[in-house]
């Protein structure tokens, strides 16, 4: 315990002696983005280009072969554990940078999470079935976080990663999420059995 409290508030610290808004500023195509703002990210986070992600990984889609994603990484392992799209610094993520990320992730049968930023805002993705589920588990803002997101974004350290425990993470978050959906639903709509059981729990004849 006190060694994660340690890594947390390093983590932290890390974050806060970043000079985002100068990054920000000078990060005025994808390229300067990737640079400025999404490496110096991944190696707050114990990452190492060239040891532990490359550039311009080819993941060859159904029609297109020699296709590259913007980052991936291995972990030092031949094959990627995730596939990062990146886009300019300030562009809004939209569903079309999803389904282009998806796409690679579908085709990419090691990769399990896929990650959407412009460099401030990450949106974090876990692989279900038929590719990844279309809400991020997480997302985190290099310009507004809290405590809390500190210690969600610490499972992602270098040093931390534990990919089984992310996975039981996202899928927890998924089902809560889920079923937020369904009592909403059953609420909005309930049935005549439903009204009888409040009924009834409530001495009601």
């Amino acid at each position: 315990m006190a060694k994660s409290a340690q890594l947390k508030r390093s983590l932290k610290k890390s974050l806060e002696s970043f000079d985002v808004t100068s990054a920000i500023k000078s990060s005025n195509d994808e390229t300067n983005t990737r640079i400025l703002l999404i490496h110096p990210f991944l190696e707050i986070l114990g990452y190492k280009q060239i040891v532990d992600f490359t550039h311009e990984y080819v993941a060859d889609i159904k029609g297109k072969r020699g296709t590259k994603v913007d980052i991936a990484l291995t972990m030092g392992k031949k094959h990627p554990s995730i596939l990062i799209e990146c886009k300019k610094a300030g562009l809004k993520l939209n569903d079309n940078h999803f389904k282009q990320l998806n796409e690679y992730i579908v085709y990419t049968p090691s990769a399990k999470i896929g990650i959407l930023t412009n460099g401030i805002n990450w949106n974090f993705y876990f692989k279900g079935d038929s590719g990844l589920n279309h809400t991020p588990f997480f997302t985190f803002n290099i310009e507004d976080y809290s405590n809390s997101d500190i210690e969600d974004l610490s499972m992602f350290l270098k040093s931390e990663f534990n990919l089984n425990d992310i996975e039981e993470e996202a899928e927890s978050i998924h089902f809560l999420e889920k079923f937020d959906d369904a009592l909403f639903s059953v609420l909005n709509n309930p049935t005549a059995t439903l009204i009888k059981s409040i009924n009834d729990s409530m001495g009601g004849k």
